[in-house]
């Protein structure tokens, strides 16, 4: 529990940025789901408290008021959560020890969802500085390119010219107080501060009549502008980045998780399918209902992971697992209402879906080390050599590229072995046929879609060479 706490309390301390997606309906889908789990925790108390005052429990009863009281009363529901944990820690005593852990379970689930959502606040407001900052440096760069090219006008007057000086003095100001603010968030930038003092200096010679002198410090804020304006630009790839590679981490560990749930459900399917002569008994067909449940239940896991694996920004992965979460429904359907003929092709598909996991899960790795790198060329920006950028990119994408191949060649194998088995089985139905072709089409458009990604970055190289 203190561990919990610990993480939640590190997501909300404020976080430097020295500059060198989550979305707010998800954000809002989190606020009403603590609300809600609030409310039914606070319900629960009550009802426990009840139900032990009625028992002669008084001690357990009025340690549920406390922390009812500490809940509704408290402004920071972390601090009152951490509250509750520690008065409910004091009464390890008591007899009621099952109404505590009932308590503290709904405890565990809200803090989980704390930790959600306090991850998506930081993100979104992290997002928001930077963006803010890069409009900020752009207008700075905008007005100090206006001036720059005012004073450069060979027929400018006195009244001109003061007027530039007043202009130039009051972006200096700004500026530095837009660095003290950006300071005061978290924010340190030596490029902004450098132009800033160029801004000064530009000021200066400005109102003693040296416009060539003013004009070198104008050039030279402009250039540390542009410096600021690439550092947030860049800070901005490496965060969004991060979040990609937190959010394909996280898919990593629900497939696995996934992925030992099957290797489970695989193994009981071959023990009872295994001897394609012996008949079921009602005892098999039971257990096979079991595997069913359990097959469906991975499908919708399957499909919670869409939404994760869309905003981590890779374009095939959600067609994947959709492919997967169809063939687990497949499983299960099958399972429910066996027919024998469909033994052989449901082991072998249950066998597919194993190998699929596991090479997609291999394409999931591939795709965070081509993110790892390309986060790292971003850090070290000025160090790389743009030729030898290009071509690490070039080779990165064609390994993505074959990664991918691999798994829809594998979905593709096992697509033809379905209709094989399904053509020679004694009774199909059309909607089987129809259902089987609709996959081959879907695989068909993956794979042209596949290779217009990879010939649309060599289009786009060749544009940038030309």
């Amino acid at each position: 529990m203190n561990k919990k706490i610990l993480a939640i309390l590190a997501l909300i301390a404020p976080q430097n940025i020295v500059i060198g997606q989550s979305s707010h309906e998800r954000l809002s889908i989190e606020q009403r789901q603590i609300a809600v789990q609030l409310e039914r925790l606070k319900i629960l108390i009550k009802e426990i408290e009840r139900e032990e005052r009625k028992r002669g429990n008084e001690e357990l009863a009025n340690t549920l008021i406390e922390v009812y009281e500490t809940i509704e009363d408290s402004n920071n529901l972390v601090l009152a959560i951490e509250a509750v944990a520690q008065q409910l820690a004091q009464k390890k005593s008591s007899n009621a020890l099952e109404q505590q852990a009932l308590i503290i379970e709904r405890l565990q689930e809200l803090l989980d969802m704390l930790i959600q959502r306090e991850k998506i606040q930081k993100d979104q407001q992290e997002e928001k500085l930077l963006r803010e900052r890069k409009n900020a440096i752009d207008s700075f760069l905008k007005r100090q390119n206006a001036i720059k090219e005012k004073i450069s006008n060979e027929s400018i007057t006195d009244t001109e010219l003061k007027e530039a000086s007043s202009l130039q003095k009051e972006l200096s100001d700004e500026l530095k107080e837009f660095n003290q603010q950006q300071e005061e968030k978290g924010i340190f930038s030596n490029s902004a501060e450098s132009a800033q003092k160029a801004q000064e200096d530009a000021s200066k010679y400005l109102d003693e009549g040296m416009q060539e002198e003013s004009k070198k410090m104008q050039q030279q804020a402009i250039e540390d502008l542009k410096r600021a304006q690439d550092e947030t630009q860049r800070q901005q790839e490496i965060s969004q980045n991060q979040k990609e590679d937190n959010l394909l981490r996280n898919v990593e560990i629900e497939i696995q998780s996934i992925l030992a749930q099957h290797k489970i459900d695989d193994l009981a399917m071959h023990e009872i399918l295994e001897d394609s002569e012996k008949p079921l008994k009602r005892l098999d067909q039971i257990n096979l209902n079991k595997i069913a449940n359990s097959q469906n239940e991975i499908a919708i896991k399957s499909d919670e992971l869409l939404l994760d694996i869309s905003q981590a920004g890779a374009d095939s992965f959600p067609f994947f697992i959709l492919q997967l979460m169809q063939d687990h429904n497949t499983i299960s359907e099958r399972l429910k209402v066996f027919r024998n003929e469909l033994r052989d092709s449901t082991l072998k598909l249950s066998k597919d879906l194993i190998l699929s996991w596991e090479d997609l899960l291999d394409v999931i790795a591939t795709e965070r080390e081509r993110k790892r790198k390309k986060m790292e060329r971003s850090e070290n920006q000025e160090e790389d050599n743009q030729e030898e950028e290009e071509e690490e990119n070039n080779q990165e994408t064609l390994v993505q590229f074959a990664a991918e191949m691999q798994l829809l060649k594998r979905m593709q194998k096992s697509l033809g072995d379905r209709i094989k088995a399904l053509v020679n089985s004694k009774s199909f139905s059309k909607n089987d046929l129809i259902q089987l072709s609709e996959r081959q089409n879907e695989l068909q458009l993956q794979y042209e879609s596949m290779v217009r990604r990879l010939q649309g970055s060599d289009e786009q190289k060749t544009r940038e060479e030309l």
